[in-house]
């Protein structure tokens, strides 16, 4: 009786060990190209921006004002810049700023163009 007990006990370990292996198997299998993807996303678009802006010359236009989202409705105690959506150069773009301006606004833009065509706004001013 002890010897089935003994090889009962080894064939579980081993179907543990097995299920172990199995379950570590298919967990990289979803977290390998899980992984992959966010750095694709995340990380990555830095060094696409930066190499999408290198050599390009930062140029001032005249835009329009379409949208304008106050996140200051939230009562955040540092006020975060307000999301501005643009038409610039007939093409319609959105940035971050801190200035104040009303949709229908004329305002100038400091901006760049990337390489692959992508307009960069880095300043707003009424």
């Amino acid at each position: 009786m002890s010897t089935t007990n003994a090889n009962l006990e080894r064939q579980l370990r081993k179907l543990r060990v097995a299920q172990n292996l199995r379950g570590a198997f298919f967990g990289a299998l979803v977290l390998v190209p899980l992984a992959c993807f966010l750095w694709w996303f995340y990380i990555g678009q830095f060094a696409r921006r930066n190499d999408d802006l290198t050599g390009a010359v930062a140029q001032q236009s005249n835009a329009e004002v379409l949208a304008v989202s106050h996140p200051e409705r939230f009562r955040l105690p540092n006020r975060p810049p307000i999301l501005v959506s643009l038409r610039l150069r007939g093409r319609l773009t959105q940035a971050r700023s801190f200035a104040s301006v009303r949709p229908g606004q004329q305002v100038v833009v400091v901006y760049r163009v990337g390489k692959s065509g992508r307009l960069y706004v880095e300043n707003i001013e009424p």
